[in-house]
């Protein structure tokens, strides 16, 4: 399981554990409620201590990369804001299962960067059909890396676009909560790392009734702990 420091005050790793899932989750969507929730069930720790175990797990899976199957690729990005500066958020979704194949935060957004998007796309799962909106940036990158790729609107394409405001709407309490005024993004790199493992392999997909490729467990909670076994090992 992965590692990670407790306070003075020894916490149990249950209870780590247990913080972090309903934060994931949103049972409680922002640290301070996820501190209350806790509370509530005779568990004193502070949003700050909360923050800390999210973040450490999160920083924690930056070498960890997702790979696997995958024959098409639907790909989006969306303009964020953390703290004072503004991100472009870039997400890679495989339509059939719903599965986040990538996610990725840039400054820009042009060629280039779309470039390096799908380049690391054709990396982990290989020569992926790139399904995009007519966004200009799209058509030279996947010509470059002798990708197929397909100009789309609606369809298949709805299914990135909800994934992406369920993303954007966790980032906007993450960052309510939590303004950022440095010019580095680490922070979110790492809830977003977290927050995209969690989506993967335990939280409920309502259309699919399991998660798009679920690890063992008969509960959201038990497969976000075996998860991190999983990862760890």
């Amino acid at each position: 399981m992965l590692e990670i420091a407790f306070q003075r005050k020894r916490t149990p790793p249950i209870v780590v554990l247990y913080a972090t899932y309903i934060y994931l989750a949103g049972l409680a969507f922002s640290y301070r409620r996820v501190e209350a929730f806790l509370e509530n069930l005779g568990i004193r720790r502070s949003y700050e201590a909360v923050r800390q175990w999210v973040q450490r797990f999160g920083s924690q899976l930056k070498g960890y990369v997702e790979t696997g199957e995958a024959k098409v690729a639907v790909v989006d990005e969306t303009l964020i804001k953390v703290g004072g500066s503004y991100y472009w958020l870039w997400l890679a979704i495989e339509p059939e299962r719903r599965k986040i194949l990538l996610m990725a935060l840039t400054q820009v957004r042009n060629a280039l960067v779309a470039r390096s998007i799908l380049k690391e796309l054709k990396r982990r799962y290989g020569r992926v059909k790139v399904v995009s909106d007519a966004g200009k940036w799209y058509p030279w990158a996947a010509k470059t890396l002798d990708l197929e790729h397909e100009v789309m609107s609606g369809g298949i394409r709805s299914y990135v676009e909800r994934i992406i405001e369920t993303v954007k709407d966790r980032l906007r309490v993450f960052d309510k909560y939590f303004p950022c005024r440095c010019s580095n993004p680490e922070h979110v790199s790492n809830f977003l790392r977290l927050y995209g493992l969690f989506y993967n392999h335990a939280r409920m997909h309502q259309t699919l009734g399991e998660p798009p490729d679920p690890v063992p467990g008969e509960t959201e909670f038990e497969r976000f702990c075996n998860l991190l076994r999983v990862v760890k090992s």
